[in-house]
């Protein structure tokens, strides 16, 4: 953007998820790295070549040295938001925030839908009969199937506990990335500004 009588051109604002939409499914900036960077090095001694190869590392969490870097991407930097490489070089480096090393993929997904994780808010698993017969009704287990006495309906529950558990496992982890993100994203961006990250680090509590 231009200067107006020497003041800076005022900066957009938006919020941690907003700016990671914006970067990621907007400004495309995980597929602008690896379309430039074709033939890298992933860590010590794995070289990755390809774009389609390069773009599975970036969306996967790995980490690409030195390609988020805009003297890195050459000309293509022209054409990519500098702030949306600054993000992305900040994303790279959530796993090393995480034990499993596998932030990054999750932080780009959430980001390119546009959503954060599952978390079932307010869900009870439901019971769903595990097999239907005629007319579609559910399949009956009887105690005497002659005088058509009902013993029990076989049931499968949806969701899971264990499923629910786990989406609300993945769901914090992604907001400890974002709180982290929210943390240092001021100190590299020039064009943004972040007003803040509002998503609750339980909702599902909140929702009960």
């Amino acid at each position: 953007m231009s200067e107006d009588l020497g003041h800076p051109a005022e900066r957009r604002a938006l919020d941690v998820e907003a700016l990671l939409t914006w970067a990621y499914r907007d400004e495309r900036v995980h597929e602008a790295v690896a379309a430039q960077v074709r033939d890298v090095r992933v860590g010590p001694s794995q070289v990755v070549t390809g774009t389609a190869a390069v773009a599975r590392v970036l969306e996967q969490g790995g980490r690409v040295d030195q390609s988020w870097a805009p003297d890195a991407l050459g000309d293509h930097a022209d054409r990519v938001d500098p702030d949306a490489l600054a993000v992305h070089g900040l994303v790279m480096e959530v796993n090393d925030t995480d034990p499993e090393g596998r932030l990054a993929e999750l932080v780009i997904a959430c980001a390119l839908r546009g959503r954060r994780p599952e978390t079932f808010d307010g869900i009870v698993p439901r019971p769903i009969a595990r097999r239907r017969g005629a007319n579609d009704r559910p399949v009956v287990v009887y105690a005497d199937p002659k005088a058509r006495v009902p013993l029990y309906c076989p049931v499968d529950y949806h969701p899971t506990r264990a499923d629910i558990e786990t989406a609300r496992l993945m769901y914090v982890r992604w907001w400890v990335a974002l709180e982290w993100l929210g943390t240092y994203l001021p100190d590299v961006l020039q064009g943004h500004e972040i007003t803040g990250f509002f998503a609750g680090r339980e909702p599902w509590r909140e929702a009960a």
